[in-house]
């Protein structure tokens, strides 16, 4: 069955197969933790400014103010005059 391999004292044992092992392995919107080869979601740990928000594209996260703000989506948004 897949996933699992038969040692040489004919015991079935599972066989852990990486997720990615590189970002296009990956949706757009996710990148590879090199660390557990696993798929993650790049906003998970990243801060945006106030009145922004974390949109994970090209598996980057990326902060963008909300509709109706600008300014720096690091650090603090305002609304439009």
């Amino acid at each position: 069955e897949f996933g699992y391999k038969l040692t040489s004292s004919g015991e079935c044992i599972r066989v852990i197969v990486p997720e990615c092992k590189r970002n296009e392995d990956c949706p757009d919107y996710k990148f590879c933790s090199f660390e557990t080869n696993t798929c993650e979601d790049p906003c998970k740990e990243h801060r945006c400014g106030v009145n922004a928000f974390c949109n994970a594209t090209n598996h980057i996260a990326k902060c963008q103010c909300i509709t109706g703000y600008v300014g720096n989506p690091l650090e603090i948004c305002s609304k439009c005059p």
